[in-house]
């Protein structure tokens, strides 16, 4: 079959609408020649406003030169639900097109419109299929955001503890799959989750033992603080002394990794703000902060310093 619709019979009846191009453009895209056919035939097909067979075959040629055109997408949409079109066949589409442009907006937007519309009993499948694609790049935003969204729209917090340990373990230093944690942590304690409970005090327990396999991992030190200032907004004691005492034995065994000495920072603003002796390591550790760990960041540092009341 010809790759061109203007040679298709069954296409003759739509007149082509070329692109609008400034009359004396100086430095036009150059399209390859079959994308530059369909485009015509979708503006001639959209301008009718048909969501036919041949208008969603159109959208994939299109999609499959340009994954990320998000105005085919949403017309596809249209077409799939005028047709009623299978989930199943269009995720198979869909999983074609994912394989070699895993970071589009474009197809995870695509699948939660799937999703929302055709509201299938069960989301496992689809959470095994974003778990896949993140097994394969672990910092894929748009996977992760997909992924929070299942997990909100049809409450399966329950496993979702057990994918980011294995998640993390991976890689330790993974701010996503932290990122991750943080989110079911926030919906257990805000009562979204109904099936299981996450306690301030076991994420502590947590947090501080990846923390002593990498010392310098500033994801870890980042989901500690925020422990720490959830317990205290909570009224839960002694998380932010115990984190503070874990970060300073780092501290006097000699560690050189900044993010510890940043998380000693803020929880000696938190604690004994009022104490003369925490105010004076406080300045000790924002002059090592400024001198020897953290030198990019030093007049941030320097600032930090001046801002504290002697």
């Amino acid at each position: 079959m010809t790759p061109f619709y203007r040679d298709r019979e069954d296409w003759s009846d739509l007149t082509p609408i070329p692109q609008n191009d400034a009359p004396n453009a100086v430095c036009t895209i150059a399209y390859d020649e079959e994308y530059v056919d369909a485009m015509d035939y979708f503006r001639a097909i959209s301008m009718k406003q048909e969501f036919s067979e041949r208008a969603l075959e159109l959208t994939g040629k299109i999609i499959t030169f340009n994954p990320a055109h998000y105005t085919i997408w949403k017309y596809r949409q249209e077409c799939l639900f005028a047709l009623n079109t299978d989930l199943d066949v269009e995720l198979q589409f869909v999983d074609e097109i994912a394989e070699d442009n895993p970071k589009s907006y474009q197809i995870w937007h695509h699948r939660q419109v799937l999703t929302e519309h055709y509201n299938p009993d069960s989301p496992l499948a689809e959470l095994q299929f974003v778990g896949r694609f993140l097994t394969d790049d672990s910092k894929n935003y748009h996977a992760w955001t997909y992924r929070q969204w299942l997990i909100r729209r049809f409450s399966v917090w329950e496993d979702e503890l057990d994918f980011c340990n294995k998640m993390v373990e991976l890689d330790v230093r993974n701010n996503s799959a932290w990122n991750q944690r943080w989110f079911v942590l926030s919906a257990s304690l805000n009562g979204e989750t109904k099936e299981f409970s996450v306690t301030i005090e076991e994420e502590l327990d947590y947090a501080l033992a990846k923390l002593s396999l990498a010392p310098n991992n500033e994801s870890a030190w980042n989901y500690l603080q925020g422990l720490v200032r959830l317990a205290n907004k909570r009224g839960i004691s002694g998380v932010d002394q115990r984190a503070t005492t874990f970060a300073m034995d780092l501290r006097s065994r000699g560690s050189v990794a900044a993010p510890v000495h940043s998380f000693l920072v803020e929880m000696l603003e938190i604690i004994n703000s009022e104490d003369a002796k925490s105010r004076a390591t406080l300045l000790e550790i924002l002059d090592d902060l400024s001198q020897k760990f953290d030198t990019v960041r030093a007049k941030y540092w320097q600032f930090r310093k001046q801002n504290i009341v002697l």
